[in-house]
């Protein structure tokens, strides 16, 4: 009952959506709706967006923060996007999967029912996602170890054989298994890195004059850029910036800072500022977030923009790295001691909105698959977050 999934982003809509919304026209409601161009092959099905108003909220939000389309005319009467919210759907080799979106706020409180206790509605849902994106098809004979580096199926299915045992093992000894899921998301690339002739074939990037540490903070504060801009609600680029970040790889900084204007903060601050553990309600926040993109096999391949199996896990931790330095930028900006749970909601919501509108070009594509399958990268680029 937040009403965030309602606010600031326009909704795409079908020719059945728009005529739902005419039939049931609300006096003095007249919906701003826009006709959308055909831009790509997945959102050929929608044909408008119905657009927010000038504060943000959409027309038919209540002040209870309620539909008000599904208040009068039933939840068959709400556009197939706000239907479909919050559960996505991915084609896996082994099936449909279903997961949520952490843009939710239920979802990011964990609050609600079990996904296996709601099989009959996920059935439902399933079947509006198939009518909204009935091009998507995801062909995963395509996969890639490394940039080049095919990942036969048989490979495949022994690769997520073992990556369930890492994921899925419980053990009271770290030792013996892990509890953390970044940790466990460094065996998995130790898993893959036995699929290559050898380790080294996963440092990628010819030498340079910035030292390890400076092209570790330059592609965080890519990153950061990318996925947490000044303004998400008005911000319209949704692609890496692959050409400065190359020419400040090149340039060799002496000093790199993440943010911009009066939030900008040097990484040396950064780091000389510990985290140190999170509450358990924090982490589990973190770990679930990247859990579903792991669970849901949308971290590489055909399930994100073709990145191969080492960039891909190697994204997941950079994403864990961001959150936990978005963390400590917050606590340095208010001057909190502390963490709230609801400080993280909002840094998780947004980085959950960026990723689903992500637009990588080829160009992006190819430097993040040359930056991030470093394994060096990978077990250094933690300390920049303890």
């Amino acid at each position: 009952g937040c009403g965030n999934c309602c606010l600031s982003w326009p909704v795409p809509l079908t020719e059945r959506d728009v005529k739902e919304i005419v039939a049931h026209q609300i006096p003095g409601q007249n919906a701003p709706t826009r006709r959308l161009p055909v831009t790509s092959a997945k959102m050929q099905a929608f044909t408008h967006s119905l657009e927010k108003r000038a504060d943000g909220r959409c027309i038919f939000l209540t002040q209870a923060n309620r539909c008000e389309l599904h208040a009068q005319f039933g939840e068959a009467s709400k556009p197939s996007m706000c239907r479909l919210f919050p559960y996505t759907f991915s084609l896996a080799p082994d099936g449909v999967r279903a997961s949520v979106s952490f843009a939710s706020t239920g979802v990011l409180l964990n609050t609600g029912h079990l996904l296996s206790e709601q099989t009959e509605l996920l059935r439902e849902r399933y079947e509006i996602f198939q009518q909204l994106f009935p091009q998507l098809h995801m062909d995963w004979s395509l996969a890639q170890i490394l940039d080049g580096i095919t990942l036969t199926q048989a490979q495949l299915q022994s690769i997520q054989r073992d990556f369930n045992e890492i994921v899925y093992a419980d053990s009271s000894d770290p030792s013996v298994a892990p509890t953390k899921l970044v940790d466990k998301l460094k065996q998995m690339s130790y898993r893959a890195v036995n699929e290559l002739p050898s380790r080294a074939a996963t440092e990628r990037v010819p030498q340079l004059e910035s030292p390890p540490e400076i092209v570790d903070q330059l592609v965080l504060k890519y990153l950061d850029k990318l996925y947490f801009p000044a303004n998400v609600f008005s911000e319209d680029k949704f692609d890496l910036d692959i050409q400065n970040l190359m020419r400040e790889l090149v340039s060799a900084p002496d000093t790199v800072h993440l943010g911009a204007g009066d939030k900008r903060r040097s990484f040396s601050d950064l780091v000389n500022m510990p985290l140190g553990r999170l509450e358990n309600s924090l982490q589990d926040l973190i770990d679930r977030f990247l859990y579903c993109r792991v669970f849901s096999w949308l971290y590489f391949g055909p399930g994100f923009y073709h990145l191969s199996l080492m960039a891909g896990i190697h994204h997941l931790l950079h994403l864990e790295v961001l959150i936990r330095l978005k963390l400590k930028c917050f606590m340095l900006d208010t001057g909190k001691s502390d963490i709230d749970l609801f400080d993280l909601v909002e840094i998780v919501r947004t980085l959950e909105r960026r990723l689903t509108q992500l637009q990588l070009s080829g160009q992006a594509k190819a430097g993040l698959d040359v930056l991030l399958p470093s394994l060096d990268r990978a077990e250094r680029i933690g300390t920049l977050a303890q």
